[in-house]
């Protein structure tokens, strides 16, 4: 492969590759940003099953008071309950101040969910549930578009060299035309100089002869 063949095709793969990369990391991250809520949404969608269990139980224990109340208690997850003016009365997690659900949600190192509880039982008005965010379906997710990343990048780099090679292919055919019509012509040209060269050798051999015999064959004059 010539100089700038080869010049030539690594432009055309820089510029195919760089596009073709840019592309696909925009379309990565966009579904690993779906696919990274969809999974926290199922993991809140639990702690949402899992909190109106709890209002499901403390609406129990309210009906059936006992001088003995027993406290729901999950060991996959913390909660605790707030009273009106969001003062914390009990729970298996540490008191903390109540934020919106909206702040709740946006928060990802942590899953939290907050809901009211309606009607107003045992003096609970609130209940806050929280889990450690499980991080195994992410970094999945993450080595996944990694691994797809990677063969895409393969698949399109043989690609490119392929298409480069088409590219270049309508080059590679003039240079070569040129140079057979190069060598054509040269040996066109190498007949008529080699006989004007030779004629010019036999001129200064026969300046050494009488004028009579400059007409004579080179043969005979030697």
């Amino acid at each position: 492969m010539l100089k700038s063949e080869k010049k030539s095709l690594i432009r055309f793969l820089l510029i195919y590759l760089g596009s073709t990369f840019l592309l696909f990391s925009i379309a990565a991250w966009i579904f690993y940003t779906s696919q990274k809520h969809y999974l926290l949404d199922q993991q809140r969608d639990a702690l949402k099953f899992e909190s109106a269990h709890i209002i499901s139980t403390l609406r129990t224990l309210h009906k059936t008071y006992t001088p003995t109340l027993v406290y729901p208690v999950n060991p996959l997850l913390k909660s605790a309950i707030y009273d009106l003016s969001k003062t914390y009365i009990f729970g298996t997690d540490k008191p903390r101040e109540l934020l919106t659900q909206e702040a709740y949600m946006a928060m990802t190192t942590k899953l939290y969910y907050l809901s009211k509880v309606e009607p107003y039982y045992l003096g609970a008005a609130f209940l806050l549930l929280s889990k450690e965010l499980d991080k195994k379906p992410i970094l999945e997710l993450q080595k996944n578009i990694v691994w797809f990343l990677l063969g895409a990048g393969v698949f399109f780099a043989l690609l490119g060299l392929f298409l480069g090679r088409l590219f270049i292919a309508p080059m590679r055919e003039s240079i070569e035309k040129m140079n057979h019509f190069i060598q054509d012509a040269t040996h066109e040209l190498n007949t008529p100089i080699s006989t004007i060269l030779t004629n010019i050798e036999m001129l200064e051999t026969f300046g050494k002869c009488e004028k009579s015999d400059e007409l004579k064959t080179y043969r005979n004059c030697i």
